[in-house]
């Protein structure tokens, strides 16, 4: 995935002329370097999203670019977590689903092995069914997660674009008899790394006047649930495109435990009388990987509708919580760069803090998810839910809180 410079300049020249000609820094892994040989949707819309709005709201701070694998052998997140700590190399695994292996160091130009220094905010807009993987493998996984927030990182991932189902359109769910995220209806099919409790996860939001139009990488006319609330707040991102329809992703790992931070949030997510009623009832329907004792995602969400991109020259309009997780991340870093010159640290892992601070975002309590068979699956509700997580941000109280932790 490559972003493309005039791209970043026509879309700068719009929103933000003074960044025309600036780039990210490149930081390159195993060989990672900028395709600009074909200019093709699938190879530019994605970087050409995310840097395009996170310098536009980070600026004047660093943003680096992440690339991993060279032009014969593509690298994973697995290679970037190896580039960062040489004690998780040996954890590289290639025995996984052919189609999906751990590249090996030995198929690279060169070698990354804990020679790379992590950026204070990382923001990873991809997604995986958690059942593609080995559960040891998920585990060892997310205690890298774990040390990059120890180490001062904030770990920001989407939670997907499809509810309970996984990434794979039309959004796919776990067989019951397989066990295999390949069907269009059964089990929640719970996203990978969104369900690692040390990252935090994103979903999205849009507008309750939401417009429609673009012809971006997910694009159609939204589905407003609409109630007495104001124009001008948010509901939970709900968008019908052509054979699909795109919601906020979230539920329940079938891996992690609900972390400590989280207990609370979730015990009262599932003893709300209307809402703890509709869970009972999905359960009773066939889906039995929903139980309270998972960790829940998404853990906070974003506006994830009507982003205007700049894609091989064309400006589109792009949905998706590949665009609510930089934006996030974003904030975090101007949140960082105020603590910094207050000299403070960076935030590093924010989840507890979120988690004890709910007032510092806004409450999304309309909204639901689809996904797995299920019409709704999740219900946005007062709180955190499994649709929007604890809200969407307030940059301001936001900031007040994580001003006031030393």
């Amino acid at each position: 995935m490559t972003w493309l410079p005039e791209d970043l300049d026509k879309f700068f020249g719009l929103f933000r002329p003074d960044l025309v000609g600036q780039r990210p820094v490149v930081d390159s892994i195993d060989g990672g370097y900028l395709q600009t040989s074909y200019n093709l949707t699938p190879f530019n819309l994605e970087a050409d999203l995310d840097f395009q709005y996170a310098m536009a709201l980070t600026s004047p701070a660093t943003v680096l670019d992440i690339q991993v694998g060279d032009e014969f052998v593509s690298g994973d997140i697995n290679n970037m977590l190896a580039a960062f700590d040489r004690y998780y190399c040996g954890s590289l695994d290639s025995s996984l689903d052919p189609q999906y292996p751990d590249p090996q160091p030995g198929g690279y130009n060169k070698t990354d092995c804990g020679n790379v220094t992590p950026p204070k905010v990382l923001s990873i807009s991809y997604t995986d069914p958690e059942d593609k993987f080995p559960i040891a493998y998920l585990k060892r996984q997310c205690i890298e997660f774990l040390k990059l927030g120890l180490m001062g990182v904030t770990v920001v991932a989407s939670s997907g674009d499809y509810g309970p189902a996984s990434g794979y359109s039309p959004g796919t769910c776990i067989n019951n008899t397989t066990g295999v995220s390949n069907a269009t209806t059964g089990e929640f099919s719970p996203q990978w790394p969104a369900a690692c409790p040390w990252i935090t996860s994103v979903g999205g939001t849009q507008r309750l006047t939401q417009s429609t139009g673009g012809n971006g990488s997910v694009t159609g006319t939204t589905n407003v649930i609409r109630n007495t609330q104001t124009a001008d707040e948010e509901t939970a991102f709900n968008v019908v495109l052509p054979g699909v329809q795109s919601t906020s992703g979230g539920g329940f790992s079938n891996v992690f435990p609900v972390p400590a931070y989280q207990h609370k949030a979730i015990s009262t997510y599932f003893d709300r009388r209307h809402e703890g009623a509709h869970l009972a009832s999905l359960q009773e329907n066939g889906f039995l990987n929903l139980t309270r004792a998972g960790r829940g995602f998404p853990d906070v969400s974003a506006l994830a509708s009507t982003y205007l991109v700049y894609v091989e020259g064309v400006l589109e309009t792009v949905y998706g919580t590949s665009a609510s997780a930089p934006v996030f991340a974003s904030i975090i870093t101007l949140i960082n760069n105020e603590r910094l010159n207050a000299g403070k640290a960076p935030v590093g892992f924010i989840n507890p803090v979120l988690y004890a601070h709910p007032d510092a975002l806004n409450d999304i309590k309309t909204g639901v998810s689809l996904g797995c068979g299920a019409n709704p699956a999740f219900r946005a509700t007062e709180g955190w839910d499994a649709v929007t997580g604890l809200g969407s941000p307030d940059f301001a109280r936001l900031k007040d809180v994580f001003m006031n932790i030393l």
